[in-house]
């Protein structure tokens, strides 16, 4: 039985101008913003949820503006899609 190869995220067509909006915009490697904190405290409340970020993608890594649950300012971005996981929020 032959493996299957994980296929790669799918890249949209626009993502060139969202990089460049990144950089211009200048928000990677910022500091925590004390309004993005108080959006994910609020978010955990109002969800129950042990984990919450708020993150912006560039090419390589994710930079996490403000975060609750994981640690850390910026991880690697992964070279294959996470395994999906099962939402909490249901509608």
């Amino acid at each position: 039985m032959a493996s299957a190869v994980p296929t790669p995220y799918p890249v949209p067509a626009d993502e060139p101008l969202r990089l460049r909006d990144l950089e211009r915009h200048a928000a990677i490697g910022l500091a925590s913003d004390p309004h993005f904190e108080r959006l994910v405290d609020l978010a955990a409340s109002l969800f129950g949820t042990p984990i919450v970020a708020i993150s912006l993608v560039e090419a390589e890594r994710q930079w996490f503006l403000a975060s609750r649950g994981l640690g850390g300012c910026a991880r690697r971005r992964a070279a294959r899609p996470p395994a999906p996981m099962p939402s909490r929020v249901r509608g």
